[in-house]
Parts: structure tokens; C-alpha cells; sequence
């Protein structure tokens, strides 16, 4: 949800501003708006190397991402395209920040986006969203908890007039406020708050079908096989779990055990587990196992995106391949899914995003860079009238298991997020699955203290 505010604006002590310009002119624009006020302007394009324009800076006073606006429309995009776009995107606000932290500079980083946000009447409205630009606005919140002295804010414009646009962000980088993630349309300023659900937030459960296949990614993880569970046991005949890994009808290891064990017991249930070994970003092994329901597989009903992994890095100590590795397998892995059954008859489509993308967390910026993704495919869905849901998950105690789990949970209980007991989490998820809602948040939390977190530095 959205809300309206409006606020003054200062000039910005002048120096020098490093801008990574896009090629619709904004940056340029920006660039002479600077000079003019008697700051320095040093301009880098994608392609160009962020570290040696960075190093003829001596006086630095701030940074402006902008290579995000010359991102390709998502309906136009390709899958190696969007990676490329996520590595101009998130991949070079990384390498930034670790260039800047290598000088220990404290100038801020402001990132710009194009219409990446959905604000107000647009939730309902036939304006274009752009979710390919959105992963970096995850990546910002996590900048802002992790290095509150490199922060800027985040900027959502509206205008595709580059005069406009650098007109609108020179009034952001002088705001006094304490909104760090604004979004303009049509002359009004919105900033984020969260909402208290009502009655409207739950949709009318599905009919589960015993002669329909449900889709399940990361179907073989915790998450994924609990999910499988809730679904044959509400009626679900055919359920489709893909992993990367070889699956093996003889498991080896104790864990291979553990979730051969699971499937059994689904299966004792009633209904039939098929085990598909494919990488959900990888289009051609996802056409062909798309293309095996209604032939070897039953139609195909329902998909839920499950994939998820626990491990905490800093961005201080992450690697931008790390990075792009989550990158892929979310966006690109959501994009695929999008992109091969945006024919299909789907009784839901249900994407599990997080609140790491949305209330900031430490030393999770590489999933919330991606699950903000996921949020934005699903508005972008039901704008083309087909289901979509993206369930912003708070922690499920399934969570508290596995690699790095320890480091997961020590983060989590000092944020304030506490642990839902999966039953109740499962519960909430079938009144989700068709849920009017395009965005709810579900997340058991200590306010005061992810309050007191959230608010370092600003209230």
C-alpha cells in the first residue's frame, strides 16, 4: 500500500557525483543540473569500468545508479537479456558499494527506477510496470540496514521526459525528509507503508483436482515438500517437484532419505509424486517438462514457486557471482514459469516471495534483491489478466533447519521477525491462493524490536 506525502526540498552541498548514466539521457540531464549548481559531474555508462571513473574522484559526495532505466521492457526481454540486465543493475550497485567501502567513503548511493513500483490507482490500473528494473530495489533496502552511511534512497519515476526525470531526482537527493523510497506519478510523491489486513485479503480456496498436476519448484526442499503435503491433502491427484539435483529412486545419503521418506508419505495420502530433475531457470528443460502435462502428465492446474535456500552473507562479503547465481534462479527461474504457461488454464500461480525484499534484513540482500522480483511479476500478471499471487512470507520454523541455519535464526531473532509454526503458515496459504490481494504479507513479528532495527538511522 501507498501513501501520499509531500516535502521540501535543499540544494545538495556540492562536490563531485558519480553518476552511471543511461543512454535515454537522465543521467546526462542530471549531470548538467549538478554543474550548474556548482557540484562536479563524472559520468560512467554500463560497459564502462565503475572503478576507474571512481578513482579520478577525490571529494566524492554521492552516487546515482541509473543503468536500470535502459533496461529491456519484460515483454519483450529474453532470458539471457535479463540477466544482462540484472548484471547492470544489482550486480553493478554491489560492485559500487565495494569499491566505495574500499575507500571508506560515507557519500550516498541513490538508485533510480522507471515506473518498477505499482502506487495507489495503478494497482488496479492499466499503467505499465516494469518488474525487470525492480530486483534492486531489494538490494537498497539491504544497503540501507547493512551500511546506513552509504545510503541515499530509492527514486520510482514516472516521466520518460529525461529533463522531468532529472528535475524530479535533484529534488530527491536535496530532500530533508527521512522517506528513503519514494515513487513519483503524475505529480504527487508516494512512499511504502504497510496496511492491516481485512476480509478482502482471503480469496475463495480452489478446487483441488484429482485428475489435475500442481507444479511445485524447489519441490523437494523443506518448504517445497510441506507445500506437496497441504496440496494432497486437500485433493491434489498429480504433483510435479523439480530440483536440480539428480534424483535418484535409491537415495545414499540420510537426507536423500529423509525426503524419499516425505514423498512416501504424500503419496500414502493418494496421490501421485513425480520427481522431475530440472532447473527452473533453464528454458529449454522447462519447455520440455511444461510440454509433458496433458500427454504424460496430467493438465497441469496450479504452479507454486517454492524455491528457497538458507544462507546469510553480507554484502560486504558477497560476491557479485553469488549474487547473480540467486539472481537467476528467482528472476529468471519466475520469468521462465511466466513466459511457458501464460497460455495455460491455471487455477493459481502462486510465487513464495519474503519479507527480506520488503522490510530489509541484514545479510540477506542476495534473496530480497530477487523476491521484490517476484512481487512486481505478480502485479505485472494480473495486469494481463492471468493469476498471480506473490505471498511475502515472514520465516516458517522450516526455515530454522538446514545450511546455515544458525547464522539465519541469529540474524532473524535480533530483526525482530519471529519463526511461524508451519501448520498455521500452511493454513494461511490455502486462503491465499486465489487471494484478491496480488501482494499480502504474512509475517509473525516482535514490532518494537523490528522497529527499533528497521529505524537506525531514519524514523
Amino acid at each position: 500500500a501507498s501513501h501520499e506525502t509531500t516535502g521540501g526540498a535543499t540544494p545538495a552541498a556540492p562536490g563531485d557525483w558519480l553518476i552511471l548514466a543511461d543512454r535515454t539521457g537522465v543521467g546526462s540531464q542530471l549531470a548538467e543540473r549538478l554543474v550548474a549548481r556548482g557540484d562536479r559531474a563524472h559520468l560512467a555508462y554500463a560497459g564502462e569500468a565503475i572503478e576507474r571513473v571512481l578513482g579520478g574522484i577525490v571529494s566524492l559526495r554521492g552516487v546515482v545508479h541509473l543503468w536500470s532505466l535502459d533496461a529491456a521492457p519484460i515483454a519483450k526481454t529474453s532470458a539471457d537479456d535479463l540477466d544482462a540486465d540484472q548484471m547492470r543493475g544489482s550486480g553493478a550497485v554491489l560492485e559500487a558499494l565495494h569499491l566505495l567501502l574500499q575507500r571508506s567513503e560515507t557519500a550516498p548511493v541513490w538508485i533510480a527506477t522507471r515506473r518498477g513500483q505499482v502506487v495507489g490507482s495503478d494497482q488496479h490500473g492499466d499503467r505499465s510496470l516494469a518488474p525487470e528494473q525492480t530486483p534492486i530495489w531489494g538490494l537498497g533496502r539491504v544497503i540501507a540496514l547493512e551500511h546506513p552511511q552509504l545510503w541515499g534512497g530509492l527514486v520510482d519515476l514516472d516521466t520518460d521526459d529525461p529533463i522531468d526525470a532529472a528535475d524530479c531526482l535533484l529534488r530527491e537527493i536535496g530532500n530533508q525528509d527521512d522517506e528513503d523510497q519514494v515513487a513519483w506519478r503524475d505529480g504527487a510523491r508516494y512512499v511504502p507503508r504497510l496496511t492491516p489486513a481485512t476480509r478482502s485479503f482471503d480469496g475463495e480456496p480452489p478446487v483441488l483436482h484429482a485428475d489435475g498436476a500442481y507444479l511445485i519448484t524447489g519441490g523437494v526442499g523443506g518448504l517445497g515438500l510441506k507445500v506437496a503435503r497441504w496440496l494432497a491433502e486437500h485433493g491434489a491427484g498429480h504433483l510435479v517437484l523439480t530440483t536440480r539435483r539428480r534424483w535418484t529412486e535409491s537415495p545414499e545419503t540420510s537426507e536423500a532419505r529423509e525426503t524419499a521418506a516425505a514423498i512416501a508419505a504424500i503419496e500414502a495420502l493418494g496421490a501421485k509424486v513425480h520427481v522431475a530433475t530440472a532447473d527452473v531457470a533453464e528454458v529449454d528443460q522447462m519447455t520440455r517438462l511444461v510440454a509433458s502435462f496433458g500427454s504424460e502428465l496430467p493438465r497441469l492446474r496450479g504452479v507454486v514457486h517454492a524455491a528457497t535456500a538458507n544462507q546469510s552473507t553480507l554484502l560486504r562479503d558477497m560476491t557479485v557471482a553469488e549474487l547473480m547465481d540467486m539472481l537467476r534462479a528467482k528472476v529468471r527461474g519466475t520469468w521462465v514459469l511466466d513466459r511457458l504457461t501464460a497460455d495455460v488454464d491455471l487455477d493459481f500461480f502462486v510465487l513464495f516471495s519474503s519479507t527480506t525484499g520488503l522490510l530489509r534484513s541484514s545479510a540477506v540482500g542476495h534473496y530480497a534483491a530477487p523476491d521484490v522480483f517476484l512481487d512486481a511479476m505478480a502485479h505485472d500478471r494480473r495486469r494481463r489478466g492471468l493469476p498471480a499471487v506473490s505471498i511475502v512470507w515472514g520465516e516458517w520454523d522450516q526455515m530454522r533447519v538446514g545450511v546455515g541455519a544458525e547464522d539465519h535464526r541469529r540474524q532473524f531473532d535480533h530483526a525482530g521477525p519471529r519463526p511461524m509454526p508451519s501448520d498455521r503458515a500452511l493454513a494461511l496459504f490455502g486462503r491465499l491462493l486465489r487471494s484478491p490481494v496480488t501482494q499480502p504479507v504474512v509475517v509473525s513479528a516482535d514490532w518494537s524490536t523490528l522497529k527499533s532495527v528497521y529505524e537506525v538511522r531514519r524514523s
